[in-house]
């Protein structure tokens, strides 16, 4: 989680410098930061499927416990439609063979 929260810093925080230029080497990394720290910190204890849990509550982090709050007011389907949500970087691709294409 402690990877999330500086990531949406460096990303979304108001600071004093111009916001990162999207093309950028460092822009890319603290994207993949937060989004795979984000997605660890909702994993539960215990489970190996990659299934997030995303409800309230309190974080362990390494340097003090973060609070969770989700607010699902804003997405178009409500939260109970949904069996579970799973990390999409669990998945593994097979079968994909690389098709270049060259144009005359």
């Amino acid at each position: 989680m402690s990877a999330a929260i500086y990531a949406w810093f460096y990303l979304l925080g108001e600071g004093a410098d111009p916001a990162p230029n999207p093309f950028e080497l460092r822009l890319q990394l603290a994207r993949d930061f937060y989004n795979c720290g984000l997605a660890q910190s909702l994993v539960s204890p215990g489970v190996t499927n990659g299934a997030v849990s995303i409800k309230n509550g309190q974080r362990e982090m390494v340097i003090a416990p973060a609070e969770m709050h989700v607010d699902a007011s804003a997405l178009p389907w409500s939260m109970d439609k949904f069996v579970e949500f799973v990390m999409a970087d669990v998945y593994s691709v097979h079968g994909l063979s690389v098709r270049n294409r060259n144009r005359v």
